[in-house]
């Protein structure tokens, strides 16, 4: 059998291809503007996994987790550090309870990682996964969010208010279907 070497000139139009592929996948990035940030939002609201909504939105998780850390974190331009001790490994237990700790004391998110080895990215990644951080209220404000969902977010975080329980169903109120229902029936929804 005899191997054929693809000529030069097969090996220039992969290249041309391939650098064009990544100038289309570079454009393809959202547009970030006032309506795209409070659909964002909103999602965020439902608790929709960022994983779905960078698949909603065409992009990455990591674009969608930098947007969300921009928002309601105030952290920007989070990036990968593939040199931290802790890149990508897994998350012990210990890890995240040094994480909450901290993240309840408002340390930021740099000092955070630098104490956890881990990337900035990736700590924003678990903070807004595994910690559910309200919404500010100056970006609902800002950005015309439903009061009702995002109160009910931000009373949970609070601790001020006891735990209500429905007496329907025993659920905790911001989570009860049948409270949610009610008002929706009322407002003519």
């Amino acid at each position: 059998m005899e191997f054929l070497i693809p000529p030069l000139g097969f090996w220039l139009i992969v290249w041309v291809v391939m650098a064009s592929s990544s100038v289309v996948s570079s454009q393809n990035e959202v547009a970030w503007n006032h309506a795209t940030r409070k659909e964002l939002l909103e999602l965020y609201l439902d608790r929709m996994p960022a994983d779905m909504i960078a698949h909603y939105f065409g992009c990455t998780p990591a674009e969608i987790i930098r947007q969300l850390a921009y928002l309601v974190l105030g952290e920007r331009r989070l990036s990968e550090d593939c040199k931290a001790p802790n890149y990508q490994k897994r998350w012990s237990w210990r890890d995240d309870q040094i994480l909450r700790t901290e993240f309840q004391l408002r340390t930021p998110v740099k000092q955070i990682a630098e104490k956890l080895g881990r990337d900035r990215l990736g700590l924003a990644f678990r903070i807004l996964g595994l910690f559910d951080p309200p919404i500010p209220k100056r970006l609902i404000t800002a950005y015309g969010l439903d009061n009702r969902r995002a109160e009910l977010r931000i009373a949970k975080h609070s601790g001020n208010d006891p735990v209500r329980i429905c007496s329907q169903c025993h659920d905790v109120i911001a989570y009860c279907k049948c409270q949610l229902e009610e008002l929706e029936a009322r407002e003519g929804h």
